[in-house]
Formats: C-alpha cells, structure tokens, sequence
C-alpha cells in the first residue's frame, strides 16, 4: 500500500503504508590500522556482529586482495579527530597467495607490535602484527535488511538498523506489489529522527536503474497516484 505525499522537491513520491521490505547490498572502506598472518584490525564507523562472517577486499600495493574473515571482537573508540568510532579485530578465514605475499612484504618493512590499539595494553599473539600506512583499507562486504518507507522515480527514503555514512553506495532490491525492483543509490541524507527502535532513516538518490525495474517503478507510482 502507498499514500501520495506532497513533495518539497517537485517530485511525488509515495509513502509506504505497511511493511515492504527489501535488501541493500553495500562494500563499506574500513581503515586497516595493523594485519598478520592470522588477522588484521580495523577502524570502523559501523560496528560489526561478533562472530559474523563477511567477504572483503584488503588494499596493498596498490591492489585489491579479497579474503574471507569472522569479526572477533568489537570495541568502541575515538578516531583522531575526535569522533566516536570502532575497533574490530578480523581473523582470516582464508588468505589467497597474493594477500599472503602482500602481508608477509608488511612484515618485512615494518616493526611488529604486541600492542592491543584496542586497549593499550601489551599482550602475546600467536602471530606478529605490524602496522601500515593510513592510506591502506579493507572493503567489507554488507547485506542489510532494509524497510521502505516512501519513493519516488529519482530515490527513496529507506530505515536501516546501520547508520551508514553519507556517500555510501550500494544496490538496493525490493518487491513493488509483486514485480521486483533494483536500483544503484547513493545515501544522501540521515533522517533527523529514529524511524522505530534501532532503525535510522536513510534518503537516497538513485543511481542506475535497468530498464525493466524502471518499468515497473513508474506501473507502482501510476497506480498509487489512480
């Protein structure tokens, strides 16, 4: 169900009456503060699920290495200007050759550490960490199970238990009265308030769209506008 609502953007959108639920798929840069040859730490703006499982991407002469990794621990922090933060400490599910050469070239140039940046408090690992440069990251892969609260043909407002930062890109899916639908967004904007408990509002702008899901976006907005 859909209620037309007026629109300070000169275009109608639709609020959603009811629950529609949908997916939004995204690949979240996290700092890579130290790695080893068992794991690495990062530094988050998200938290993650202790124990979770994700796909990632771990930057490192200038390529992108994908591996597999389970969350260990998740720690609340401050970045360095300031703002709140998290800590995450990844273990390494599988470690291809070319990330493997690429940690081991880390290992060779750089001092190791024993420190825990979570803590500092110095402590024995199984294996030598060594910090890198600023620069290098890990992209997280991340599936959120997303509500959509209203939409238009040039975007949507959607509640996600993740406050994702403003510029996030991912691929949005949903069902729109039974036909399915698939955009590219970028988040634009945080809504000022929670939509429900744990849920924060999130408008963005869609990107590209196929052919056949603009089709049957425009069928969802003419009969919620009959």
């Amino acid at each position: 169900m859909r209620r037309k609502l007026a629109d300070r953007r000169g275009r109608p959108r639709f609020e959603i009456v009811g629950d529609l639920w949908g997916t939004l798929d995204t690949a979240v840069a996290m700092l890579l503060r130290d790695i080893g040859r068992g794991g690495a730490l990062v530094q988050s703006a998200l938290p993650l699920p202790e124990r979770s499982v994700h796909n990632v991407a771990v930057s490192g002469g200038g390529a992108q290495t994908p591996a597999s990794v389970r969350v260990q621990h998740v720690r609340p922090a401050l970045a360095e200007d300031g703002r709140p933060c998290f800590l995450i400490g990844l273990e390494f599910l599988s470690v291809p050759p070319g990330l493997s050469a690429q940690i081991e070239r880390w290992l060779a140039a750089g001092p190791g550490t024993d420190r825990d940046r979570t803590t500092g408090i110095t402590e024995r690992r199984k294996y030598r960490r060594v910090e890198v440069a600023d620069d290098e990251t890990v992209r997280v892969e991340l599936r959120h199970r997303v509500q959509l609260l209203d939409i238009s043909v040039t975007g949507a407002l959607i509640a996600c238990e993740a406050k994702l930062p403003l510029g996030t890109r991912g691929q949005f899916t949903a069902g729109l009265a039974d036909t399915p639908f698939t955009a590219q967004l970028v988040v634009g904007r945080h809504h000022p308030r929670e939509v429900q408990h744990g849920q924060i509002g999130l408008g963005a702008s869609f990107g590209t769209v196929d052919e056949q899901s603009r089709e049957h976006l425009e069928q969802f907005l003419r009969r919620g506008s009959e």
